[in-house]
């Protein structure tokens, strides 16, 4: 039987593939590659720049201001989406949060304008208002520039793996350092030539073993909530059996326990606790939890519980609320705070100004009454508006962003008396991460499979 002729019918034969057309399809995937793959390594990079958050090298009138990583990688990360600008289509919710926050910019900056500097403000309440202003610009551009790089899940699993990332070399300094094995000092050699110039950086000259001192600089609050943060997004906010989601949450546990930061450990437990009731395996999680942790202080040498000693004692002080040893130089300070408005009635109305509160001694170690102090009741309930509009936008945001909004509404609670959500010094770059990852969360509600189980 004759065979049909075949070639005819071909495709694309061989005749029609010349060197010149092979050499275009060579260059084709190439030129398509580069506006696809900078932008995710830009946000790499910048995501990467929060495992270590310590100055770099001594730069301006301030140990302050002294320039990180994560600033650089803000400068990479704006140029690349100049450059390439890429484009991510909103959902309403998040349309509504990026419009709130560009008025949060407006806002705190004509409140630092017209308050501080028009105001009277001295040239410390100048230079607190104009870096916190600097701050909040700075945080937003980062926000606004992982929204634009987003790509669906090719932009989030390489996201999610940098953030483990991060995560693991936190976790692994920091308890070097509390055990010995790294000196605290290490970490910040290069900016205690001078310990009086240092600023808050001296004290890792003091800090002993036993000390849980990491890479994010001189609050362990900070370190706390950061771990919180990345903690509860990588045990709720990817598909992992429940052995493994028990197993990040009892690692970051330790660390945020360790810190002795009593603030953090409060919104770790909080975060964690809304995460278990929300999810179907929480018996699991309640029951390995429990058990874990008799179990680790079992086998754990004896050297390594004498360490954990002054920690324990100051962690139990969240069991002695109300008493004098409890809190107590955080009632002084909100008692002052407190007076102080009694005494100037019309702080309430607009605040002392963006940056002002030098003028009244220290910070408040409270959120709500920093807001209320620096911007009025105006200003508070524009931060209440802005929360709400972010929670509901991580909501709908499938489980990267529910595990983003459970890990904020405990850190909401760890505000009630720190300053989290605020661009202090002490809280380092803390905004800058967590308005990154909020972009990664609007970024990944684009790709469906986010809303089946997570992302692997």
């Amino acid at each position: 039987m004759p065979q049909p002729e075949l070639r005819q019918h071909a495709v694309l034969s061989s005749e029609g593939l010349n060197s010149r057309s092979l050499r275009g399809a060579r260059q084709v995937p190439f030129y398509n590659l580069i506006p696809k793959q900078a932008p995710l390594l830009a946000g790499s990079i910048y995501l990467a720049c929060h495992a270590y958050t310590i100055p770099l090298f001594e730069a301006g009138p301030s140990w302050v201001i002294w320039p990180k990583l994560d600033d650089f990688a803000t400068i990479l990360l704006a140029l690349t989406v100049l450059v390439f600008s890429p484009r991510t289509h909103l959902t309403s919710h998040w349309r509504a949060f990026e419009r709130s926050l560009l008025w949060a910019n407006l806002f705190t900056f004509a409140s630092f304008i017209f308050l501080v500097v028009l105001g009277g403000g001295g040239e410390r309440e100048v230079n607190t208002g104009l870096f916190q202003s600097l701050r909040v610009a700075q945080y937003s551009i980062v926000f606004v520039c992982f929204v634009r790089i987003g790509q669906g899940a090719r932009f989030v699993r390489p996201m999610l793996r940098v953030v483990l990332a991060v995560w693991a070399f936190i976790f692994v300094v920091s308890l070097s350092c509390f055990l010995g094995w790294l000196r605290p000092v290490t970490l910040a050699s290069h900016l205690l030539g001078d310990p009086a110039s240092a600023g808050a950086w001296g004290k890792l000259l003091f800090a002993p073993a036993g000390l849980l001192q990491g890479p994010l600089g001189y609050s362990n609050t900070y370190m706390g909530c950061q771990m919180t943060l990345l903690g509860v997004l990588l045990a709720f906010g990817r598909r992992r059996s429940t052995v493994m989601r028990s197993i990040v949450l009892l690692l970051t546990f330790i660390v945020v326990f360790l810190s002795g930061a009593r603030a953090a450990l409060v919104g770790f437990l909080c975060a964690s606790a809304l995460a278990a009731l929300t999810a179907k395996w929480r018996i699991l999680l309640i029951v390995g939890a429990t058990l874990g942790l008799p179990l680790l202080y079992a086998v754990a040498p004896p050297r390594w519980v004498d360490l954990a000693d002054s920690t324990v004692r100051r962690q139990e002080g969240l069991t002695t609320i109300g008493q004098e040893s409890s809190f107590a130089e955080r009632v002084v300070i909100w008692g002052d705070k407190l007076y102080y408005i009694k005494e100037n009635p019309s702080v309430l109305i607009l605040g002392l100004g963006w940056g002002r509160m030098g003028e009244t001694g220290a910070n408040a170690h409270m959120l709500p009454l920093q807001i209320l102090m620096e911007t009025g009741v105006i200003g508070l309930a524009f931060f209440f508006f802005l929360m709400r509009s972010l929670l509901r936008a991580l909501w709908n945001s499938g489980e990267i962003g529910q595990s983003l909004a459970l890990a904020t509404l405990g850190l909401l609670v760890t505000s009630a008396a720190q300053e989290v959500f605020y661009p202090i010094p002490s809280m380092g770059s803390f905004l800058g991460v967590f308005l990154a990852l909020c972009g990664l969360a609007a970024a990944a509600r684009l790709d469906p499979s986010t809303h089946r189980g997570g992302v692997q």
